[in-house]
């Protein structure tokens, strides 16, 4: 039988992730899980890379604004060509936070480039699709 995971936290072993994400989708339709992978070698980016997922570089967009290299107009465009791929290719979409807090809720989203539903799994265009990923 399946690994059954319960409670507001899950350690999952990486073993086990595909099922824990499968579980997520079932039981918390309309949350998003965020998932934490402080190990050295990332396993959740690696099992992300692996899938047909397209990753958000988030840290990156938040060095290369704050840096000035991006206008913040630009990276809502970069990250408005990540999503239209994930759906043109019926990818998840993985947000990389990094070990950054991007500031997705009043800078980067946009209605028109990069609505903040995407977070809300009930209203995005992927269903229970849509993964944060985030390492500790």
């Amino acid at each position: 039988a399946p690994a059954k995971f319960s409670g507001d936290v899950w350690y999952v072993p990486v073993s086990a992730l595909e099922t824990a994400l499968e579980q997520l989708a079932q039981e918390l339709a309309r949350r998003t899980p965020l998932l934490l992978d402080p190990l050295p070698e990332h396993p959740a980016e690696i099992y992300f890379l692996y899938k047909q997922a397209t990753i958000v570089d988030a840290k990156k967009l938040v060095v290369q604004v704050r840096s000035g290299a991006l206008s913040l107009a630009a990276a809502r465009e970069q990250l408005r060509s990540q999503l239209v791929r994930a759906l043109r290719w019926g990818h998840a979409l993985v947000v990389r936070m990094g070990d950054t807090a991007a500031d997705f809720s009043t800078s980067y989203c946009d209605d028109d480039t990069f609505p903040l539903s995407l977070f809300d799994a009930a209203e995005s265009p992927a269903g229970t699709e849509l993964c944060v990923g985030g390492e500790g």
